[in-house]
């Protein structure tokens, strides 16, 4: 019996890297007649038709900086959508992610061309996912530390320079920035978009345990915290201790009023600041009465995040 994958997957694949949808799907719907079971060929096709909805739509928009959003959005619904499909394969994945973001790219670097004013710092980070999905980390690098040079207080950005950082082995860089991109704000981060083993496999256990979106992200750097990944830290400024004590101080007020949902959020926030207090308290040499006062807060809100939590 002939090799399915090799006589027709891997052509209709090398197909759909280099755009040639129609060759793609001609290949798919000849191997599908004789394997009309075979859920990786039903895949690849429900593939090659998302695309090829998602390539028509895209024209209708008049500016690359449009049109490089939407191919965007659509790749994280994919991304999505594509986990709830029988047949799921990595190599119809890649091969999809290599034609996406080639078109995005060609999107990005027009709008760029066009010096777009106050969208160009979001401009320089989808340039700088484009190349990094395609494996060209040199210059993704480039256009992503160009961009958090002009704004570093975006939590998507700092998250995609430090797993671009993590997939170059600079783990040093790519543990400060990662643990910065979480505390800067969590919700925020497209988690789709990170690929680096370190960050997917923290994404992976946090999963395990039942989180799922804006949960999920909350309690990523918690559990960075607790495995020992988010393990490089830095000092903190007189005004961002300022700003954290109050932040904490106004999250245990709300925490005391609110629900069981509000909880949800509200705990795993709170936690993330505790440990930045900690850390703090440590790299300053601080009365170790101060460290046990926020151990004891961190045991009453959660005892199984103290009982793993290692100072």
């Amino acid at each position: 019996m002939p090799d399915i994958k090799q006589d027709s997957l891997f052509p209709a694949y090398e197909n759909l890297r280099n755009g040639n949808i129609e060759e793609a799907e001609d290949l798919l719907d000849a191997a599908l007649m004789s394997n009309l079971d075979n859920n990786e060929i039903k895949f690849a096709l429900s593939c090659l038709s998302f695309w090829k909805d998602k390539i028509n739509t895209v024209v209708r928009f008049s500016s690359p900086s449009d049109k490089s959003e939407w191919i965007f959005r659509a790749w994280l619904n994919f991304v999505e959508w594509s986990k709830t499909l029988p047949g799921r394969n990595e190599d119809c994945i890649d091969a999809a992610r290599y034609f996406v973001f080639n078109r995005a790219l060609e999107f990005c670097s027009k709008a760029l061309e066009e010096h777009q004013g106050a969208t160009d710092i979001e401009i320089y980070r989808k340039t700088g996912l484009c190349y990094k999905n395609l494996g060209d980390y040199d210059n993704a690098l480039r256009f992503l530390d160009y961009a958090f040079t002009r704004d570093s207080s975006s939590a998507k950005l700092v998250a995609d320079l430090a797993d671009c950082y993590a997939l170059t082995g600079d783990m040093q860089k790519a543990k400060v920035l990662f643990r910065e991109a979480f505390f800067i704000g969590a919700s925020e981060i497209e988690l789709d978009f990170l690929s680096s083993e370190i960050i997917t496999r923290l994404i992976s256990e946090t999963e395990k345990m039942g989180y799922k979106g804006e949960e999920l992200a909350l309690w990523i750097p918690v559990y960075g915290v607790i495995y020992g990944i988010f393990n490089v830290k830095r000092e903190l400024r007189a005004v961002e201790l300022g700003k954290l004590k109050q932040a904490c101080y106004a999250m245990e007020t709300q925490l005391c009023k609110a629900d069981e949902t509000e909880k949800k959020y509200l705990v795993p926030r709170l936690l993330n600041h505790y440990f930045w207090l900690i850390d703090h308290y440590i790299n300053t040499d601080d009365d170790r009465t101060k460290i046990n006062e926020i151990l004891l807060k961190i045991k009453i809100i959660d005892p199984d995040v103290y009982s793993k939590y290692d100072t």
